[in-house]
């Protein structure tokens, strides 16, 4: 995101309107994009320190918000969240509080826009339930879809999402394009 504000001008960015949007792990970043602050000790010491790193609008295909609450199998944690968070669930609860988008909503988070499988077994379609309702909560405009008779997301996924990617095109053209 900072390289990009730094570089607006020549690749034509409104550094202003920037929105985030990914699938699974991407989305749970684009969720944590969306609502984590300098503060929250995110920013790293890499390039364009002097830009902003926030954006102004996220959209998530079914991505993880909420690492406290242990709801993944043994394997997975071993394999994907112990690299991602530097130790197991049991011996960090800490650092699985700390990769949690839920845990930094505030006033000051963008809009969302969350679309979820209603059979996803991967990551619960709670997450992103319980993650509109907490933005709401705070008074920022968001919304969960669940898509009856989806999963977490397959090759093809975003063909069999089409009409879920339709509505986050409009979505990011509500609130981006002004």
């Amino acid at each position: 995101m900072r390289w990009l504000r730094a570089n607006a001008a020549t690749y034509r960015i409104n550094p202003d309107r920037i929105g985030a949007i990914g699938p699974s792990a991407g989305g749970h970043l684009a969720c944590l994009l969306g609502v984590t602050q300098e503060k929250d000790g995110f920013e790293g010491t890499g390039g364009n320190p002097g830009q902003s790193s926030r954006v102004q609008a996220v959209v998530s295909f079914f991505g993880r918000t909420n690492f406290t609450k242990k709801t993944w199998p043994p394997e997975l944690e071993k394999q994907i969240f112990v690299p991602l968070v530097g130790a197991s669930f049991d011996d960090r609860r800490d650092l699985y509080r700390k990769v949690s988008p839920i845990e930094y909503v505030s006033r000051a988070s963008p809009p969302f826009l969350l679309f979820h499988g209603a059979e996803d077994k991967l990551v619960p379609p709670r997450d992103s339930i319980d993650m509109a309702e907490r933005l709401r909560a705070a008074g920022v405009p968001a919304r969960a879809v669940i898509v009856d008779g989806e999963g977490h997301g397959s090759g093809d996924w975003v063909q069999k999402w089409a009409k879920s990617v339709e509505q986050a095109v409009a979505f990011f053209d509500t609130h981006l394009k002004k």
